[in-house]
């Protein structure tokens, strides 16, 4: 899988820590004797606020600190979250949301703060640089405050979250022990605030998809016997078997036609003739399963005319020269897309939000792809900061940590995947699903996200053993980051907030 673009977000920790065996099995290969360093003492935060969200006025109270977990392999950690509770506490039937990003390794700043927190980095809206400091923070009336407490969790190594002792935050930098850490802290959590049987929903985005897959598994296997009313994944990516652009695998070639076509689309390289987003990504996607997967599927027994055929429709919807496509063999991989469709213009397309572009010098022209949307780490990371000490009260002298690990450990827990080419973790939300009646699942995906396009999530999601009426995937004109476009987030908030309140009916 890919390494996605510096995402992340904060959780909210409770009172005292506390430190829980994991019921799930580790890798044979950790030490069973490891020595247990003594744990530090918890760092908390405390204070209360009050805002309008959803178009009811909430008091809450926001905790902010350290979760000790301890997994049965012997790593121990510190987990850093933000929780925020509303503090009218008379409905004991009140959600908890759990909020991550993905990385993998990231903080949940993202989420934390440009999406669904009380208090939001105002960014502009459109395709424009978030600029300079100082950046300007606003109240969030699309935080979901007014139908589910939150708590943003930050995993190992990245915000204030760190292994005991520091130096092992590296045996941390895996599927395995991220998803067991994550898995602990919810346990602990809902013990700590009295909250075990209040109705429990995971929203984890890109990788934090992965994360939530195996978490599901975790939570069902474990003691507790938790089971999630809902899961949330945006930008998901749970399944790289139908998007890793590795040789020999066609599915990721078919899957992102249909985002070239809206991208070029947009930046008009293709005729619009009164066409909208949606008719674009429609007719292209039915092109893209009816004609490109059956001429790829045929590989070099593709009769030439056919082949010229394919690839003169694929210039037409995408706006790159038909000698190109061919010359790829009708594969047209992302990097070449992002470099190639503005080629004219001396600009490359960013993947995780192909309306963004950046200029195109000899050094970019070398680098398979730019993830990263300019200017946004680096607002997230200066407006953030001032949030957490300004207005949340918290005064660490440590400097808090946007950016994930830069290699990963993607072995699954069952060892499916041993050679680790490629890894799914749809069957353990699906067999969850299958086992309980009432659970179901949300996606969110950006029209211009190439990261992890819309239809790999309707692959995904029919392909996987997941029951389709319990499923409700909704798209945007967005990128990854759904949410850095405040139209876009009043969508996605009114969506995710409908998805939790038809499960409390």
């Amino acid at each position: 899988m890919p390494r996605p673009a510096r995402y992340a977000a904060f959780c909210l920790l409770a009172p005292l820590a506390l430190s829980f065996t994991a019921p799930i099995p580790a890798r044979a290969q950790e030490a069973q004797d490891m020595p247990a360093a003594p744990a530090p003492a918890p760092r908390e935060f405390v204070s209360r606020h009050e805002g309008v969200f959803g178009g009811r006025k909430i008091a809450y109270t926001a905790t902010a600190g350290d979760t000790i977990v301890k997994l049965e392999n012997g790593k121990m950690a510190r987990i850093f979250a933000f929780s925020y509770v509303q503090n009218d506490r008379k409905d004991p039937n009140r959600p908890v949301t759990f909020v991550f990003n993905g990385g993998p390794g990231t903080a949940s700043v993202w989420l934390h703060m440009g999406a669904f927190g009380p208090r939001r980095v105002k960014l502009p809206d459109d395709n424009a640089s978030a600029g300079l400091p100082p950046y300007t923070l606003e109240n969030n009336a699309d935080s979901l405050l007014d139908v589910t407490d939150l708590v943003f969790i930050d995993p190992v190594g990245a915000g204030y979250s760190r292994a005991i002792p520091p130096t092992d935050d590296g045996k941390f930098y895996n599927l395995i022990d991220d998803a067991d850490s994550f898995t602990q802290f919810v346990q602990n959590w809902r013990i700590r605030n009295g909250r075990q049987n209040s109705p429990l929903y995971i929203l984890g985005e890109s990788y934090g998809s992965v994360r939530a897959g195996v978490m599901v598994r975790n939570l069902r296997r474990g003691v507790a016997k938790i089971v999630p009313n809902g899961v949330i994944l945006l930008g998901q990516d749970m399944d790289t078997t139908i998007t890793q652009q590795t040789p020999g695998n066609d599915m990721p070639f078919v899957l992102y036609l249909p985002t070239y076509a809206v991208t070029a689309w947009y930046h008009n390289k293709v005729p619009r003739n009164g066409r909208t987003l949606e008719q674009v990504y429609a007719e292209a996607r039915e092109f893209a399963y009816k004609d490109l997967q059956s001429a790829l599927f045929l590989g070099s027994a593709l009769p030439a005319s056919e082949r010229t055929r394919i690839a003169a429709r694929m210039a037409e919807m995408t706006g790159l020269p038909q000698a190109l496509i061919e010359r790829e063999n009708l594969r047209v991989g992302t990097a070449v897309f992002l470099r190639e469709l503005l080629r004219d213009e001396r600009r490359i397309l960013i993947r995780s939000d192909t309306r963004f572009t950046t200029p195109a010098t000899e050094v970019y022209h070398d680098k398979e792809a730019i993830t990263d949307v300019p200017g946004l780490v680096e607002a997230f990371q200066s407006a953030g900061a001032a949030y957490y000490r300004q207005e949340l009260g918290v005064t660490l002298p440590d400097l808090f940590d946007l950016d994930g690990p830069e290699t990963w450990d993607y072995s699954l827990p069952d060892g499916i995947n041993v050679q680790q080419t490629y890894h799914d973790v749809t069957p353990y939300v699906a067999a969850a699903m299958r086992d309980n009646p009432g659970m179901r699942l949300f996606f969110g995906s950006g029209e211009y996200d190439l990261m992890a396009a819309p239809l790999s999530v309707e692959r995904n999601y029919t392909h996987g053993g997941i029951p389709l009426d319990r499923v409700t995937a909704k798209t945007y004109p967005a990128g990854h980051m759904i949410f850095i476009s405040k139209s876009s987030l009043g969508k996605l908030s009114k969506d995710v907030r409908d998805f939790i309140v038809a499960g409390m009916r």
